[in-house]
C-alpha cells in the first residue's frame, strides 16, 4: 500500500489521489500538520518532496501501463 503523508491539502495532493486512483493502486492519505513537506511510503521506500514523489508516480504509472499491455504471443 502506498501512503501519503502531507501537511496541508493542495493541487498537487489532489493530482496524486486521481493518478492513484486511476492506476487503482492501494494507497491511503494521511494529514500531518508537523511535517515540513509530502512524504510517500511505498512498501520500504520513503520519497520526500513535491517533485520526487511526481518522479515516483510517474514511472509508477509507466510500470503499471506496461506491466497491463497486451503482449503479443502470451
Amino acid at each position: 500500500m502506498i501512503k501519503v503523508f502531507y501537511p496541508h491539502w493542495n493541487s498537487e495532493i489532489q493530482d496524486w489521489k486521481e493518478k492513484l486512483e486511476e492506476l487503482v493502486v492501494a494507497h491511503r492519505f494521511v494529514p500531518d500538520v508537523n511535517l515540513p513537506e509530502a512524504r510517500l511510503e511505498a512498501w520500504e521506500e520513503v520519497v520526500v518532496g513535491i517533485a520526487p514523489i511526481q518522479e515516483y508516480l510517474k514511472k509508477l504509472e509507466e510500470e503499471v501501463n506496461d506491466w497491463r499491455a497486451p503482449r503479443c504471443g502470451v
